[in-house]
């Protein structure tokens, strides 16, 4: 009753690798039925990489008896991976052959806790570092960009040097408003907390791109649910949140070579009403089918500086400030695409009831 019942997985096994029994809990962090797990090996659900680590493990449990707690991946019944902690005990009686009792946790959990502290913990480095440039970039890039304008207006030089000074504008421009991205990436918002409704976010920043959209030949859906829970956030940050993701969106729509066959450029996008438990959560989604971001690139997009675009088009900092917002609100951020053919970016927020 204690070995069906206990919430960690525990195994039986030969010392050749041979499963005997499992309870329900080892077969659920595999994916497999406890009959499948009779007739396979513990190593035919380990990656090749832990074989050396397995064959110095099994000399130490045959000269100390056990070993562990370790931590190592079982390859899932999907294909995929788990990573799990495992502590080995040797169950040998006088004359009798040797067993193996394993207990085994899952920490998929834990893993994703300490990924998002470490993470959390990086871009707030990262966040004091980018506010400490902006700052002394700001005051020289502004007076280069005010001393070029004040010559061009007072002096009225000849064409080629106005040219020059132009350039000059522009590219100081470009560069206080990469400053300006830094310094909003750094800040705080210190707006208070109130119920939105993300609806009215979502319709609200739509209406700033409408004109731009039409004008590009962009085809934008806006789909909602009769019922979505408001969440409880800070107003301006949430609409900061879609305006990116929808600027992002355009940017890769316009890369798209236009004489590609197929359909026109579209981004729709959807609020809805999700069920996490008991609670309904809010979800907003994102997609194009624009020119996608490679599968090299996915696990890095919300880095902050990660870009795919081409230097000067972009500062790398709009889904890592993405990121910040979703996570700032309790929420989840995913994002899925193929090369060539889509982006869909998926954020779940809490209801303003928790």
């Amino acid at each position: 009753m204690i070995f069906e019942e206990s919430p960690v997985g525990i195994a039986f096994c030969r010392m050749n690798g041979e499963l005997l029994d499992v309870n329900s809990a080892y077969a659920n962090i595999v994916g497999y039925s406890i009959e499948e797990l009779r007739n396979i090996s513990y190593l035919d659900l380990t990656p090749d990489e832990y074989a050396e680590l397995e064959t110095e493990k099994l000399a130490m449990l045959e000269e100390e008896g056990y070993f562990g707690p370790y931590e190592k991946d079982y390859i899932t019944r999907d294909g995929g991976r788990v990573p799990v902690r495992a502590s080995v005990r040797l169950l040998q009686k006088e004359n009798d052959e040797p067993y193996i009792l394993a207990s085994v946790e899952d920490i998929s959990k834990e893993k994703l806790e300490q990924a998002r502290t470490a993470r959390m913990s990086h871009l707030a480095s990262l966040g004091e570092l980018a506010a400490g440039v902006a700052h002394e970039i700001n005051n020289p890039i502004n007076g280069v960009i005010n001393y070029s304008q004040f010559f061009l207006n007072r002096f009225d030089p000849p064409k080629e040097e106005q040219e020059i000074l132009r350039r000059i504008i522009k590219e100081g421009t470009r560069v206080a408003d990469i400053v300006t991205n830094l310094l909003n990436y750094s800040r705080k918002d210190s707006s208070r907390l109130e119920e939105v409704t993300l609806l009215d976010v979502v319709s609200g920043t739509l209406s700033l791109f409408n004109n731009q959209l039409m004008k590009e030949g962009i085809e934008l859906s806006l789909v909602a649910e009769d019922y979505v829970p408001t969440v409880f956030g800070r107003l301006s940050d949430l609409e900061r949140l879609v305006m990116n993701l929808v600027s992002n969106s355009r940017y890769a729509l316009n890369q798209k070579p236009s004489a590609e066959s197929g359909p026109g450029k579209m981004i729709e996008i959807a609020v809805q009403n999700l069920r996490r438990g008991k609670e309904s959560w809010a979800r907003i989604s994102v997609e194009d089918n624009g020119t996608g971001i490679p599968e090299e690139y996915l696990e890095k997009v919300f880095n902050p500086f990660m870009t795919t675009k081409p230097a000067g088009d972009g500062t790398g900092l709009g889904l890592s400030i993405c990121y910040q917002i979703v996570q700032a609100h309790n929420g989840i951020i995913d994002i899925e695409s193929e090369a060539g053919f889509y982006t869909r970016v998926t954020i779940d927020l809490p209801p303003f009831s928790s």
